[in-house]
């Protein structure tokens, strides 16, 4: 909409991040792909300025600092999807002292048929109980100044049971 309202004095600011979910799973036909509708407009704008050379430089900023992920996960992501090293300006004291990392995972092979008859379901929910309550009583409040408050922990289940 913005370009079909613009003229010779518009100036149009598109922000976002060309690596996240695009439209390739969304465009379905060889025709589409082949003339380049698989790729997001921001990838092939940044695409275009790119090879225009050095001068383009100057039409791309590129956010590296992120102010709400821990930064080991942004290190990962950094690494794996982005090939080059993003800050972040999230405090170390904000991972719990007794977590080996930012966010914890418990898995076990739920390749059961029903939820209900899997007895690994029960020791799952166990072990996850035991680890918040470990948590819990390790609760960082001089660092954190807070109490722990249980309402605000969120857990996550593959399954409802």
């Amino acid at each position: 909409a913005p370009l079909c309202f613009a003229n010779k004095s518009t100036k149009i600011v598109l922000a976002g991040d060309k690596q996240q979910v695009g439209p390739q799973l969304l465009v379905l036909g060889d025709q589409p792909r082949k003339e380049g509708f698989s790729i997001s407009l921001l990838e092939r704008l940044e695409n275009e300025y790119n090879n225009f050379g050095i001068s383009a430089d100057s039409y791309i900023a590129r956010l590296e600092t992120n102010f709400r992920c821990h930064p080991d996960i942004l290190h990962l992501a950094g690494k794996l999807f982005y090939n080059c090293s993003l800050k972040s300006d999230v405090k170390p004291e904000s991972t719990h002292p007794d977590a080996p990392f930012p966010l914890v995972f418990i898995c076990s092979d739920i390749i059961h048929p029903h939820p209900s008859e899997n007895p690994i379901n029960e020791l799952e929910a166990k072990i996850v109980v035991e680890q918040l309550k470990k948590f819990g009583s390790g609760w960082p409040q001089d660092c954190w100044g807070a109490k722990l408050d249980p309402s605000q922990i969120c857990l996550m289940s593959p399954s409802r049971t």
